[in-house]
């Protein structure tokens, strides 16, 4: 059977219009044939009627004759997509660059990638062809989280995932009271570059762990001549008085125990015994590992408050954290003079934000408990927080 491009017949569309695609050359031949030889008096219509052609490509066709000449008996192509000397970078080339799996060396600089994947390409060369062939890759600001995450802090953040994976929003999450501090430093840790593709920012793979900088100050150290009893105390009370064992952040900033269950702690009990004379419930209170809670689990006792274990070095988990993220992008983008300015914008900010975007955030926890035993308690960084 011959080629289609050789036959006459026409497909139709679906409006009885003929389908007019590119014309072999016996067509071609075919019409100027009979264009030829043709009596003076015929029409052009009337011979393209006669070829099944359309009279607009018969037109067009004798334009190209007398343009082209005989060229024009043959058929004619359309020019190639793409023009020019084989690439330097292949496609396969580009996207191992931006597999995590196939380079290891990705938060180095292009030329170094370059030189260990053995890819005699220079820089300028290479950056085109990886936005060609992939998603807009190139070498972006890296993702971090803030803790180098310990391998027992992996395994309970694990069995918390996989005790929560199946818990609905409505059946448990919705009990849960989570609690967390802020602070407002300007200090900020530099972030590095890493080659990725676009939009892949928080995938596991792109997102670096940081360790954790020096903070706490060391315990007391016995004199030869103080008492036992008087150094206990002392232990007793740089205990009570130690700050949270966070980033190095400035004075006056640091929570205390007995600050913490005097000022804090009853507020999150009259919130939760309110609730539970509305709607009554199995409600929990969680916390995180802050040295400022220990003194609490007396007061919470007393009043019958059950507390949610929460995994160390989790922040990921407590979607208090993302509402936190939207309060700093707020008030980063207010002017203030001095502290009570800054405290009345964050006052404003904070009334601002709606009971849709926290539960936005309280309804991913399913979804960070299952990711939590895909990854074997790694962090997680999602578009929330």
């Amino acid at each position: 059977m011959a080629p289609l491009t050789r036959s006459k017949r026409h497909d139709l569309l679906l409006d009885g219009r003929k389908n007019h695609s590119e014309y072999g050359t016996p067509q071609k031949s075919r019409f100027f044939n009979a264009f030829d030889t043709k009596d003076v008096n015929e029409s052009l219509r009337s011979v393209a009627s006669r070829t099944e052609d359309s009279k607009s490509t018969a037109s067009r066709w004798l334009q190209q004759r007398d343009i082209m000449g005989s060229p024009s008996f043959s058929r004619t192509r359309k020019l190639l997509a793409r023009l020019g000397r084989k690439e330097i970078i292949a496609e396969e080339q580009c996207k191992m660059l931006v597999n995590p799996r196939e380079n290891p060396v990705r938060k180095r600089k292009l030329d170094y990638q370059l030189e260990y994947h053995k890819i005699n390409a220079s820089v300028s060369t290479a950056q085109p062809a990886l936005a060609r062939h992939t998603n807009h890759a190139r070498r972006y600001k890296q993702a971090y989280i803030k803790k180098e995450i310990s391998d027992k802090n992996r395994k309970d953040r694990e069995k918390y995932g996989k005790k929560y994976q199946d818990e609905t929003v409505v059946s448990f999450w919705q009990y849960i009271y989570f609690t967390d501090e802020i602070q407002f430093d300007p200090d900020y840790q530099k972030r590095g570059n890493i080659l990725r593709e676009q939009g892949t920012r928080l995938d596991p793979e792109n997102i670096e762990e940081r360790k954790e900088l020096e903070g706490p100050p060391p315990k007391p150290r016995k004199s030869k001549y103080e008492s036992q009893d008087r150094y206990s105390k002392r232990v007793e009370e740089w205990e009570a008085s130690k700050p949270r064992d966070v980033e190095i952040i400035p004075k006056g900033n640091s929570m205390t125990q007995e600050y913490y269950v005097k000022h804090i702690l009853p507020t999150f009990i009259e919130a939760i015994n309110h609730r539970c004379q509305r709607s009554p419930g199995n409600y929990f209170l969680v916390e995180d590992g802050d040295p400022s809670h220990g003194l609490a689990q007396r007061v919470r006792d007393e009043n019958n408050i059950k507390n949610l274990t929460h995994p160390a070095q989790s922040p990921d988990l407590n979607p208090i954290e993302g509402v936190w993220v939207v309060l700093q992008e707020r008030v980063g983008k207010r002017d203030w003079n001095n502290t009570m300015e800054l405290k009345r914008v964050i006052q404003e900010e904070w009334s601002k934000i709606t009971i849709e975007e926290i539960r936005e955030r309280i309804t991913q926890m399913p979804w960070r408990c299952r990711i939590l035993v895909k990854s074997g308690g790694g962090p997680i960084r999602g578009a929330k927080w």
